[in-house]
């Protein structure tokens, strides 16, 4: 048997990682340069997409949202009735009592839980529109340097370099053994 054949593993481990090596330097340096501007295009739509179909609009209008802010809501109210609206109107304020103060804060709440849907989507639907969410991603993906992809998925892509060099000494040791066993 020659002892030489056991380099062959070896040296195609180092082959294999080195390959393995230099396609990761080409999909970072080479391929997501160039490809960048597609990419950020893509996922930049597939947010916009996910955005929509979250339904933030549904989200932010849902009536429990209302009843979270109620306690809120009403203490403005009831403050309004009982001090602003006496110092802008003393003469109405006169003829307000806690009974049409509570009244009125009941037909104010009943409004604003009929009003409160319409408005935040109304709000949502603009907010979606102003934020410019798919442009705001482009512009982010578009500004991804090589390095920072690298620094990201560096240790993985070493890993595949890893795996590469281990398929080349494996598939080096099997030619290793088979031409061992049939010749």
């Amino acid at each position: 048997m020659n002892y030489w054949l056991f380099i062959l593993p070896i040296f195609a481990a180092l082959v294999g990682w080195s390959i393995g090596k230099l396609a990761i330097w080409v999909l970072i340096y080479r391929i997501w340069p160039k490809r960048q501007p597609a990419i950020a295009e893509s996922i930049s739509k597939f947010v916009v997409q996910e955005f929509s179909t979250l339904n933030l609009e549904q989200k932010i209008a849902d009536p429990s949202n209302l009843s979270k802010a109620r306690p809120v809501i009403e203490s403005h109210i009831d403050h309004f009735l009982r001090v602003k609206l006496k110092d802008q109107m003393p003469m109405i304020s006169m003829f307000i009592g806690d009974k049409t103060i509570d009244s009125l804060k009941t037909i104010f709440m009943q409004e604003l839980e009929n009003l409160f849907p319409e408005v935040m989507k109304h709000f949502a639907g603009n907010l979606q529109s102003e934020m410019g969410i798919e442009k705001m991603v482009r512009n982010k993906i578009s500004g991804v340097s090589s390095e920072y992809v690298n620094k990201i998925v560096g240790k993985d892509l070493r890993y595949i370099a890893a795996i590469c060099g281990f398929t080349g000494f494996i598939t080096a040791l099997i030619q290793i053994i088979i031409t061992q066993l049939f010749v």
